[in-house]
């Protein structure tokens, strides 16, 4: 099996390392050679560089994986499409919900969209508990993503990477689009949204760095997403507030923990030497599988436009500052 990878950054590379664990050597990337990471790592060195796009196409490939600038997504998705190559398209689809009508007149049952934690454990032991209706029915929930955005690869110079950069498809909204997700995930299509997208540091960058949501869900649930490039260390938590007690989940201290009206907590999961690899090697799996047809994805195209909904129609209520409706 041939894959090929568009985009060698960082999770580009995760990619290709997952692939290589999963026994999927024949790996080969387009290259534009303007990535922080120019020089392949040892582990790496099997791969494949090409720096002409015609080259790279007439590879016949299997599979491909999207890991470049969020504003290269659609164009890349597009190319793909017409070559009928299965797609793994890093998060988010898009910049921008409009960009992606012109992928409609092809088939999007061949792509995979990498929000990774929907294949985390901690996750799915919270959607497994959500679904198991062992909280009743949801009232609230506080998702919540932030980490200090000098810090995040301290190999590269903040400034000039894709997420701190507008023309590059930027900023704390889109590229911390996992909890988006996950809201999508856990509890349905959201009905209306008040939200706040700004700017709040002294960060050398144009997009925001800081992201409240208030959504309305169809389901009557009220679920808050905050999302920040400003927090000391990284935190990615839960809280799920429901009818028979409440659910919290911590990626920090790699727990979920469920506290009834009694005050009694029961430790629903721990594993302290969680592998943060995990996911990724799951989800790798899974896009093999769905190349050899033998899978329905677990984040699909259509997921992937939800999420891209909920962006739009938040930067239209912080510029409007009113409820919006999803349309």
């Amino acid at each position: 099996m041939k894959i090929g990878i568009i985009g060698l950054g960082s999770i580009g590379r995760r990619h290709a390392r997952c692939l290589h664990k999963i026994g999927v050597t024949d790996i080969v990337a387009l290259r534009t050679g303007k990535g922080t990471k120019k020089e392949l790592s040892e582990d790496l060195k099997n791969i494949k560089e090409v720096f002409d796009r015609e080259d790279f196409y007439s590879l016949n490939l299997d599979g491909l994986i999207i890991s470049n600038p969020t504003s290269f997504h659609v164009e890349s998705m597009k190319t793909a499409l017409e070559y009928e190559i299965p797609i793994l398209i890093e998060k988010p689809i898009a910049s921008s919900l409009e960009s992606i009508e012109k992928l409609k007149i092809h088939d999007l049952s061949k792509i995979l969209v990498g929000y990774c934690l929907r294949y985390d454990e901690i996750i799915n032991v919270v959607k497994e508990f959500i679904d198991s209706n062992r909280l009743g029915r949801i009232f609230k929930a506080h998702l919540f993503c932030g980490q200090y955005l000098p810090l995040w690869h301290p190999y590269a110079e903040y400034r000039t990477e894709y997420y701190s950069r507008k023309d590059l498809g930027g900023g704390a909204l889109r590229t911390l689009s996992h909890e988006i997700d996950l809201m999508h995930y856990f509890f349905g299509n959201v009905d209306e949204l008040f939200a706040s997208v700004e700017k709040l540091s002294n960060l050398e960058i144009d997009v925001d760095d800081n992201v409240h949501i208030f959504c309305r869900m169809k389901g009557g649930s009220r679920i808050h997403v905050e999302l920040d490039y400003l927090n000391p260390t990284y935190q990615r938590t839960g809280r799920i507030l429901g009818e028979v007690g409440e659910l919290t989940y911590s990626f920090s201290n790699k727990k979920v923990s469920f506290t009834d009206f009694k005050g009694k907590t029961e430790i629903v999961y721990e594993n302290l030497v969680l592998d943060p690899n995990g996911m990724y090697l799951n989800q790798i799996k899974d896009f093999i599988n769905l190349i050899k047809d033998q899978v329905r994805v677990r984040c699909t195209f259509n997921d992937g436009v939800e999420v891209m909904k909920i962006i739009k129609t938040s930067e239209d209520s912080s510029r409007l500052k009113s409820w919006q409706k999803i349309e």
